[in-house]
Formats: C-alpha cells, structure tokens, sequence
C-alpha cells in the first residue's frame, strides 16, 4: 500500500472533501477518489459516509485514521533523520506587530543554526492565522490574542504583552500613570485595522462604559499609527512593544492602562494537532520559549 494513500487519506478526513482535499494536495478529484477507493478495498471497509455535501468517517474510519497519522508521523521522522535531503522550509502566519517587532531578533538566531532555511511569513489577521494552521496551509501561527483554547490546536503561550495608550507629548494624557477608561472620554483615536483584537476589546469597554471618542483615522500600518501620534492628530491603543522606539527617543508618551481595563493579550504559538514537528521548526518553537525565559531573567 503506498504510504500516499494515507497522507491522502487524513486530508479527506480533515477536508470532508474528495474535491478540497484533491486542491491541497495537487490531485485531480477522480485521483482522490481512487485512493479512497483503493483503501476501503483493502480494509474491506466502508471509510466514509456522505451527509449533504459532507463526508464523515465511519467508525472504521475513524479507527483507521489513528493508524493513519502513527505511519505518516513515523515516514516523516524516517525523512527528517535519515534522508540527506537538506531544504528547509517553514511557513509562519503572524500579524504585523510580532512580524516587525518582536520576531526579528529570534528568526536571527535560527538562521544562524539553519544558513539555508527558507522562512516564509504570511501576515494576516488572527482569525485567518487561526484557519490556516486548521487547514495546514501554514506550519507555525504566531498570534497577539486573548488567551486561546481550542480542541483542534496545540497553544503555547510565550508571554503576556502590554498594551499601552500612546499620546502626544502635550497632551493631557501625558502626565499620567495610568489611564482608566474614563480617561478616554472625547478624545480623537488613531485605530488599527478592523479585525484587529485588541482593538475590538478597546471598543467594548469604552461602549460598555458610554465612552465617547472620534476616530479621525484607521490604518494597517503600526508605523502610520506612530507617526500620527507624534503630530498630534491623536492618542492610539498599541502593544508595548511597537512602541519601544519612539518612546526610548522621547517622541511620544506612553501610558499604561488601568489593570482591568481591557482583558490580558498573550503572544501565542499555535500548532495543528496533527502537525508533523520536523527537527527545525521545533527548533524554532524551542528558541521563541527560550527567548521569553531569558528576557525574564536578564
């Protein structure tokens, strides 16, 4: 039985779609069909049932499926320790924010162990990250979000991240330790893009509080935001971290807000359960844990 046939078969089963499952995996949908078909003769089984435009497993299936991912992990450990092939490639989901200013320093690192790696990153929103480790269209989610929980994924949290109001240097704001929300009230905000989370949590604690505010700009860009801010069009809800700059150059102020305020945010790595862990991206994950360790000693 070629071992295909199986990496075949947990794509249909994670897909519910011969079709789907045929567009990840580059086969036509009769080649998929084929496969299945060859499998349940095999086992001298029904895999599969149909309901609606759904397939399910059978018990059988379901069964099989277990087997399944046990043979394909052990034919990838066999690839990663033994096969002279040396192409790394690792395809990473983040957003923004961690993209370009908290991963940077870490992928150095890592490439300096892996000269050749080849790290790809797809910067998205954290409900498409979320949905692509699912689909196993990225290797590694990397995701500035409440705290997470979710039956399909494997979810460690690296670090809880700060979020702070940034302001101009004369404005009111700026004098103080920490703003609570009635410090909100009337003013005008520099927001990022909708989707963005801890912008939504900002929005629903000032409506629960019948804070009023304008927004005079919205924007993908965090450096946008920041320069804005730094000419006085408004005050922004940012993480620490993409801050660290201008503050260090005393170009803006930054303002903690009040413990409660707004729920705790945590940088978090998110793998598919299923996932395959080749030496490398374990590696990485390895190096973005170590990294929150030696920051909280130094």
């Amino acid at each position: 039985m070629d071992i295909q046939y199986f990496f075949t078969f947990r794509e249909v089963a994670r897909c519910q779609s011969l079709t789907k499952a045929g567009e990840r995996l580059g086969y036509a949908q009769p080649t998929i069909s084929v496969q299945m078909q060859k499998l349940e003769t095999h086992f001298g089984t029904k895999l599969f049932l149909r309901t609606g435009n759904k397939l399910k497993l059978t018990d059988e299936g379901t069964k099989l499926l277990n087997y399944a991912d046990q043979m394909v992990e052990a034919y990838l450990n066999a690839i990663d320790h033994i096969s002279k092939q040396k192409e790394i490639n690792i395809a990473i989901g983040t957003t923004e924010t961690l993209a370009a200013f908290y991963l940077p320093p870490i992928f150095q690192t890592f490439r300096d162990i892996y000269p050749n790696a080849n790290v790809k990153f797809f910067p998205a929103s954290n409900s498409e990250i979320i949905r692509q480790v699912k689909s196993d269209e990225i290797d590694l989610g990397i995701v500035l979000e409440s705290q997470l929980s979710d039956p399909e994924l494997n979810i460690t949290t690296i670090r809880q991240e700060e979020l702070i109001i940034i302001s101009p240097k004369e404005h009111a704001l700026s004098g103080k330790k920490r703003a609570t929300v009635q410090d909100l009230n009337n003013n005008s905000f520099i927001l990022t893009e909708k989707g963005c989370t801890y912008r939504a949590a900002l929005e629903r604690t000032m409506e629960e509080n019948k804070i009023s505010y304008q927004v005079v700009s919205e924007m993908g860009s965090m450096e946008g935001i920041k320069q804005c801010v730094v000419y006085g069009i408004g005050i922004a809800f940012v993480p620490r971290i993409a801050a660290v700059e201008h503050l260090e150059k005393n170009l803006i102020c930054g303002i903690p807000v009040h413990e409660g305020l707004i729920e705790p945010f945590f940088t978090q790595l998110l793998l598919h359960k299923n996932k395959h862990v080749s030496p490398p991206l374990q590696n990485l994950i390895n190096l973005l844990v170590q990294n929150h360790a030696t920051a909280l000693k130094a």
